[in-house]
């Protein structure tokens, strides 16, 4: 079964108030200052399903009624929340460039690192990185 790695792109204001978590996740960054303009803020993940159907998940699946089909062929429904608030909020797109070379991966281990070297890279590059 294959894995995809995905990055989503995240409105500015999320770096208003992040949570601790994000915080310490970034550590590259003073909190206490403005963050300079080039700066962006991802949330990048890992899932069985492909980039475009996992984002529309963040996007649609919460609340009380869920019965989600996938876009990806996936033959369950999804009835569960798998949404995560910040991206469900904040999520604006998909930054494919940044991944799709990745995709897909063999295996969940190869989709647990490449999701923390995305993040990485992406830090490296100077952004602000939330994921699990």
């Amino acid at each position: 079964m294959p894995y995809y790695v995905y990055a989503i792109r995240l409105d500015r204001e999320a770096m208003g108030r992040p949570p601790h978590k994000v915080q310490d996740q970034n550590n590259h960054l003073d909190w206490d200052y403005p963050i300079h303009d080039g700066c962006e803020f991802y949330y990048v993940g890992q899932s069985v399903h492909k980039p475009e159907c996992r984002f529309e998940q963040h996007k649609s699946c919460y609340g009380p009624d869920i019965n989600f089909k996938c876009i990806c062929g996936r033959r369950r429904p999804i009835t569960k929340n798998v949404s995560n608030r910040y991206v469900r909020k904040y999520g604006m797109f998909l930054q494919n460039q940044a991944f799709r070379h990745l995709n897909p991966l063999k295996s969940r281990k190869a989709a647990l690192l490449a999701e923390a070297t995305l993040a990485d890279s992406l830090r490296d590059n100077g952004h602000v990185v939330y994921f699990n």
